[in-house]
């Protein structure tokens, strides 16, 4: 999976947010995942982790109902 996000100027301890964006998981725990931060101050790209946490309950839900919860995080 790939996620580009534009963070304008970087700074340290700066909060960027994004568009929304998905993540499916199973597990009640963090999820880790690595990334890259590219910069034109930068010589190469610096790695990164982000730690995406997630609290799970479980709901029956039919195709109409994921599209309009989809549609209505976009709003």
């Amino acid at each position: 999976m790939k996620v580009n996000i534009d963070c304008g100027n970087l700074q340290p301890h700066r909060r960027v947010w994004s568009e929304p964006f998905y993540v499916g998981t199973a597990l009640n725990e963090p999820l880790i995942v690595s990334g890259q931060a590219y910069a034109a101050t930068l010589r190469q790209p610096h790695d990164i982790t982000l730690t995406i946490t997630a609290s799970l309950s479980r709901r029956a839900f039919t195709v109409e109902d994921l599209i309009a919860a989809a549609g209505s995080a976009l709003d």
